[in-house]
């Protein structure tokens, strides 16, 4: 991945859904490591089947998408000032996968 700037960065990296029994939206380089941080991070000890059944695989810009929205919920007015996406989703950008959304119950 090297020397990507911005949106590039996230070549290479899927993005799954989970709806139940916690809602997460997770980065990962194929669905079965998304499984697998699911299960470590968000819902030990659920049946792995279950767990496969419901997600989804969706495309970065939904997951953008997502980020954004939930990241202005929390920081409301945050719009009026003048960070650049990548500065909003640096967290994202990271070349690593990770649990990018989690359920609000676990807060």
């Amino acid at each position: 991945m090297g020397n990507k700037k911005g949106i590039e960065r996230l070549d290479g990296f899927h993005f799954f859904e989970f709806k139940h029994p916690y809602y997460a939206l997770i980065k990962s380089i194929n669905p079965e490591f998304a499984v697998k941080l699911y299960e470590e991070q968000v819902a030990a000890g659920e049946n792995q089947n279950d767990v496969r059944q419901n997600m989804k695989e969706v495309d970065k810009f939904y997951a953008l998408g997502k980020f954004y929205n939930s990241y202005y919920c929390e920081h409301p007015g945050l719009e009026q000032h003048n960070e650049t996406m990548e500065e909003y989703f640096e967290y994202i950008l990271k070349e690593e996968s990770g649990v990018m959304l989690l359920d609000g119950s676990f807060l």
